[in-house]
C-alpha cells in the first residue's frame, strides 16, 4: 500500500471479490488517480453494475487522465 499502485488494484480486486464494495472501491479510486488503467476499468465496471455511482467513476477518469498527462 506504501505507493505500489497495483497493490491498491489488488487490493481493491480481493476486497471486491470478499463482498467489501465501498472498500474495493476506495482502494481502485487511490489507483486510478494515480494513472492505473485496470482501476479505472475496475470503477467503470462497478459503476455498470450499480456498485459504485456516476460521480464516483468521473472523480476517476479525471485523476487518471490527469495522472497520465503528466507522464
Amino acid at each position: 500500500m506504501c505507493g505500489h499502485v497495483p497493490a491498491r488494484y489488488n487490493l481493491g480486486y480481493i476486497e471486491g471479490k470478499a463482498g467489501n464494495h465501498v472498500i474495493a472501491l476506495q482502494h481502485l479510486l487511490i489507483s486510478a488517480k494515480l494513472g492505473f488503467e485496470d482501476s479505472l476499468n475496475a470503477v467503470k465496471r462497478m459503476f455498470m453494475a450499480g456498485l459504485a455511482n456516476k460521480a464516483d467513476y468521473a472523480t476517476a477518469l479525471r485523476g487518471y487522465q490527469k495522472a497520465n498527462a503528466k507522464s
